[in-house]
């Protein structure tokens, strides 16, 4: 079962569903390799309702064949070790962890890049905001972000939001009311979910159910971009693990080796690949790639590959309960905070 193709896309999430598809409108012959299932949404919100408890994933079947991590059983996936547990998780389905993110689409500020400069801490970003700013607006626009273009939450802008800002609901005014004499400001953020109708999805409607899914895809999830590429022709394999990055001498993949649930195996040939499998699926394929020629595994010279995970800077803001235009409260002098109000 061996393929060929001119970019082999190695996961369907959003950094690879966009890749595929901006490869496919070019012309070029696409493969996109995905270890998971595909999804079915209507019974993933069913699975949800009749949850308990209410994860993240808890909307999405465990695959035997290509499991996922889970937020109330951190020992069960990830071995850990250390006194900070890593809590984060991801789907491996068809979209991958698009499925159950909120949508919040908040860019980091100029200060960001330069912690070590400013305030002495981690250290100075290699680039900085500016080198970002025009790929923040394209990737807002393939997302379809909603957004206030009267505050840009302390990172300067371009270009405006491609859609207006996502409706108050009662509770988000009630909370802009309650805080009124203070310091603080209630505020939208930025959401990768519809105010007005696009491309045949609807607008939200508030079903408080962003994690872990949305019920009518108002809200984006990567196959929205893997379906386009589907229709430019490129070819989607789910339930496909890519298990082995080949490489030659001079360190240049060659080929990509993977297994499907029933057994089968292969080799997938193309002169560009691009793996875009999370931040553990990546590591864990290229160090499970070691080979004479590259014993540390693909990609490691510098024996730093799959070292210093970051996890979200504040962990919690993605398992809380989701209200309707994800605002956020912050002081005024303190315009950098990340902090979601729920």
């Amino acid at each position: 079962m061996d393929f060929q193709a001119d970019i082999l896309v190695i996961g369907s999430g959003v950094a690879g569903a966009l890749v595929a598809c901006r490869a496919a409108r070019k012309g070029a012959k696409v493969i996109v390799l995905e270890a998971g299932p595909e999804v079915d949404r209507a019974a993933a919100v069913r699975r949800f309702q009749d949850a308990f408890p209410k994860t993240p994933e808890s909307a999405y079947e465990q695959a035997p064949f290509a499991p996922h991590p889970e937020t109330d059983k951190p020992y069960a996936f990830y071995a850990q070790k250390g006194p900070h547990p890593f809590n984060s998780t991801y789907l491996r389905q068809v979209g991958g962890t698009t499925w159950h993110w909120l949508g919040s689409a908040i860019r980091l500020v100029p200060a960001d890049f330069k912690l070590r400069s400013l305030f002495g801490l981690g250290v100075d970003w290699p680039i900085s905001y500016a080198d970002l700013e025009s790929w923040y607006c394209q990737a807002e626009q393939e997302l379809e972000v909603a957004g206030d273009n009267d505050d840009d939450l302390g990172s300067p802008r371009s270009a405006p939001y491609p859609f207006p800002p996502i409706a108050q609901s009662f509770l988000d005014r009630a909370w802009r009311d309650a805080l009124q004499p203070s310091d603080y400001k209630v505020r939208p953020t930025p959401q990768a979910r519809l105010s007005t109708s696009s491309g045949g999805r609807p607008s939200c409607r508030g079903s408080a159910s962003c994690i872990p899914i949305c019920p009518i895809q108002a809200k984006y999830d990567a196959t929205i971009h893997l379906a386009r590429a589907q229709s430019l022709g490129a070819r989607l394999l789910a339930e496909t693990c890519a298990n082995f990055v080949e490489c030659g001498q001079d360190g240049r993949v060659e080929a990509v080796r993977f297994m499907r649930s029933d057994g089968s195996t292969g080799r997938v040939f193309a002169p560009v690949v691009v793996i875009a499998a999370n931040a553990i699926e990546t590591p864990r394929l290229l160090l499970a790639s070691a080979s004479e020629a590259f014993p540390a595994g693909v990609a490691n010279r510098s024996d730093q590959l799959g070292r210093n995970l970051m996890d979200h800077p504040d962990s919690s803001a993605g398992r809380s309960r989701d209200n309707r235009s994800g605002l956020i409260a912050d002081p005024a002098r303190h315009r950098e905070s990340k902090t979601s109000v729920t």
